[in-house]
């Protein structure tokens, strides 16, 4: 017998991750270098984006995710979601 307990249901975890995002907390703390230091050490893939004159425009993209694309985090800024996705 397994002692784990279950975890939440997926809609449960959608909305708490939608909660997460939706934080004016996360909102101001991306806008600091100490929180984007701490995002670089991060082993996973993360990019903040923000709507940009009707384009979603990325603005800050941690090491794991330049690792992922092979273009540095100025290049990934530099261009539109929708780019860097083909």
């Amino acid at each position: 017998m397994s002692s784990e307990q279950p975890g939440p249901e997926p809609s449960e975890t959608a909305q708490q991750i939608n909660d997460l995002f939706d934080s004016a907390e996360l909102s101001k703390a991306i806008e600091t270098e100490e929180f984007k230091r701490f995002l670089d050490y991060i082993p996973i893939a993360i990019v903040v984006s923000k709507h940009f004159r009707g384009d979603q425009r990325i603005c800050y993209a941690n090491r794991a995710l330049e690792t992922l694309l092979g273009a540095s985090a100025q290049d990934c800024g530099s261009r539109d979601l929708d780019d860097r996705a083909r």
